[in-house]
């Protein structure tokens, strides 16, 4: 007979034809229940600390809003969201152009980087709007950056006001064809 079957993966234990079909079975392991919840646990513990770290503005937010709705209660964050919203009203119908410039043109900004950021080099190549590099146009691409959002270096031995390949926009080759 056969040994106590381990985790390794198992053909026709106890089938005594040779000629059948192996059915083959995923292993099994018993892990103890008290290693899951500890590995749970520390994953939980883990991603909550990276949460923290990653977010700290808006934790800081939600506790400023919980600390004053435990001090001055529903009736006073009420008051306080109602005179902030009535505050941003008088400001755009007194001072458009200030309100557009501080509140309305940054908010309009995030807006449209969390909705189209994901999409955005798709929209410009279908709409022709990509640059383009030996007549095909390519996929919009961020500069490259350094440290502390400085570019790098250009590369040596390269000399960057001619263009890099003779079909390129302002070249000899270009004009000549054109011609």
């Amino acid at each position: 007979m056969r040994k106590v079957v381990t985790g390794d993966q198992v053909a026709q234990i106890y089938n005594r034809d040779p000629f059948a079909v192996p059915a083959w079975r995923a292993p099994v392991y018993r892990t103890p229940l008290t290693l899951v919840l500890i590995v749970h646990a520390a994953r939980l513990l883990w991603r909550l600390a990276r949460f923290v770290t990653r977010h700290t503005a808006a934790i800081l937010a939600v506790l400023a809003w919980v600390l004053a709705w435990r001090v001055v209660g529903t009736a006073g964050l009420l008051a306080l969201v109602l005179s902030a919203a009535a505050v941003l009203v008088a400001w755009r119908w007194r001072f458009p152009a200030a309100f557009t410039r501080w509140i309305g043109t940054p908010a309009r900004s995030k807006w449209r980087a969390v909705h189209y950021r994901r999409r955005w080099g798709a929209v410009m190549t279908i709409g022709r709007l990509a640059p383009s590099y030996q007549g095909r146009v390519g996929p919009v691409r961020r500069p490259r950056r350094g440290r502390f959002g400085v570019h790098p270096p250009r590369r040596p031995g390269r000399h960057h006001s001619r263009p890099a390949h003779p079909g390129a926009r302002g070249s000899a080759g270009a004009a000549s064809r054109q011609a």
